[in-house]
């Protein structure tokens, strides 16, 4: 989904390898099943390591979406903190997840209850996962609420590789813990790597105030949150995304510095 920004990003000398979660694109396992936190970062761990190998002289920037946010935030973080893997160069989130104005198990009566009592719901997404982990646990977005391209969103709803329908108890649960663990390195995330979070303004998905945690408790000094007014929860899908893209663009390219080594691949 995210090939139209590989593609500007290439053209600035920019090489960009993404994976599919398990259970979603082209990966195998239950479809919108991603099987595990801790397989989920280990596996796009991997995919940096293996292409740093073949490209050992490249700066790495590390970029995700919505639950790929919170992936790429504890990946750039394992990077960062483990001396034999490659330290970002910068780190891009998009749609930063950690706050959700989701609905726990469909029912918008219990958001106060996921804010207030959090560990009461990750209780009872954990047995649901243990019990049916392919079960419905909250129903997904559609394609409207998160961009405001009707071409776009049309285009999300015939493709056969998006996951449509409810998100299944099991990734819940690993929503909520990674959730958790984000929250846990507030105030030690970023130490080694400057970041950008770009978020839509009218996000009625996940809201700023993720955003504006990460922002206060971080320890690094080269941060940057850009609002994009307007926007829905997919920045890089909406109307202006020419404008986002250029933006993630015109903060990255600096910080790797404007001449890079020819790459192996």
């Amino acid at each position: 989904r995210y090939h139209a920004f590989a593609i500007e990003s290439t053209k600035h000398g920019l090489e960009c390898h993404a994976c599919d979660f398990r259970g979603h694109g082209q990966s195998g396992g239950s479809r919108g099943d991603i099987g595990s936190l801790s397989g989920a970062v280990s596996d796009a761990v991997a995919l940096v390591v293996s292409t740093q190998q073949l490209t050992p002289r490249l700066p790495v920037i590390i970029f995700g979406h919505s639950l790929g946010s919170l992936i790429a935030y504890l990946v750039a973080h394992k990077l960062a903190q483990d001396t034999t893997l490659p330290t970002p160069s910068a780190v891009v989130l998009s749609g930063f997840a950690m706050d959700s104005l989701s609905p726990p198990f469909g029912v918008d009566a219990l958001i106060p209850v996921l804010r207030s009592l959090p560990s009461a719901v990750r209780s009872i997404s954990a047995m649901l996962s243990s019990l049916t982990p392919q079960g419905p646990a909250c129903p997904l977005p559609m394609p409207e609420e998160l961009t405001h391209d009707t071409q776009e969103a049309a285009h999300v709803r015939a493709d056969a590789l998006h996951h449509h329908g409810w998100i299944c108890n099991r990734t819940a649960l690993c929503l909520l813990d990674a959730r958790a663990q984000c929250r846990a390195l507030l105030p030690r995330w970023g130490e080694r790597f400057p970041f950008l979070l770009v978020h839509g303004g009218d996000d009625r998905l996940c809201p700023r105030s993720a955003c504006d945690a990460l922002m206060a408790a971080s320890p690094q000094s080269d941060k940057h949150l850009k609002i994009f007014e307007g926007m829905y929860h997919e920045v890089l899908h909406e109307t202006r995304k020419q404008e986002v893209v250029q933006y993630i663009l015109d903060w990255m390219l600096p910080r790797i510095g404007a001449q890079l080594p020819r790459s192996r691949l």
